[in-house]
């Protein structure tokens, strides 16, 4: 009854809200706000952003539960942020199902800020941390891997407890930018092998990623340089610089 009340009186509440990220699925997108507890329908072509419930195992006034959300067929998965909870909502039904992180990842206050699906596996990337966190969904089960820190020179992480945003994925590989220190995480999800592609100290950190073709993204560092990867092999382009292989 009080849960009940408390949604009662959120829904009397007018606040602008903002949407970090959205999935498109079935016609609409679907995203989570950043200042409150609830999940969200947009429709673009009639500019209309409809409420459509509460996500569980949280107050009513929590913010920043969810970060990313990932389309999975006619499903939506909702990547924990400051929650403890993977979710999944059927666009078609509403059903939600919640799955609780290990107990390991549940001591980190920001948990994903980033996340990829290969091959029916959700790849979850630390914010603050130091472990992936692989959740099978036909199995339903999570699995830590922490073996990229292994590969990290502790000179090059000057900002720590900030790591990785979203980056490039091109089928198997992912590139992530790491806001911790200059250098970029090479992910093959197949295998789950890492990679450190360092940059320059003074670049400071990598701050975005971009795509910019097949098999090529621009990179944004901190110190407002732009470079160009090329997949295969690493080239230069003018007006830019050549990444580090």
């Amino acid at each position: 009854m009080i849960l009940y009340e408390k949604k009662k009186e959120a829904l009397k509440i007018k606040q602008e809200i903002h949407f970090i990220d959205a999935a498109y699925v079935n016609g609409y997108f679907w995203t989570s706000a950043l200042e409150w507890n609830g999940f969200y329908r947009v429709d673009m072509k009639n500019k209309e952003a409809k409420l459509l419930g509460f996500f569980e195992h949280a107050n009513v006034f929590s913010n920043k539960l969810f970060y990313q959300v990932l389309a999975y067929g006619k499903a939506v998965f909702f990547i924990p942020w400051f929650s403890d909870y993977l979710v999944k909502i059927d666009t078609e039904t509403l059903a939600a199902k919640y799955w609780k992180l290990p107990k390991k990842i549940l001591s980190e206050i920001a948990k994903f800020r980033t996340a990829n699906i290969y091959n029916k596996k959700i790849f979850m990337f630390p914010h603050t941390g130091i472990d992936i966190c692989i959740f099978d969904i036909e199995k339903e089960l999570f699995e830590c891997d922490n073996t990229w820190f292994e590969e990290v020179d502790s000179k090059i992480e000057k900002y720590q407890n900030d790591r990785f945003i979203q980056g490039y994925q091109n089928d198997n590989i992912v590139y992530l930018p790491s806001l911790c220190g200059s250098y970029l995480l090479k992910c093959d999800l197949r295998i789950n092998k890492y990679k450190i592609i360092k940059f320059p100290e003074n670049e400071k950190k990598i701050v975005d990623i971009k795509e910019q073709g097949e098999n090529k993204f621009l990179i944004l560092t901190w110190k407002g340089n732009v470079w160009k990867y090329n997949v295969r092999p690493c080239l230069s382009l003018r007006g830019l610089r050549s990444a580090p292989s």
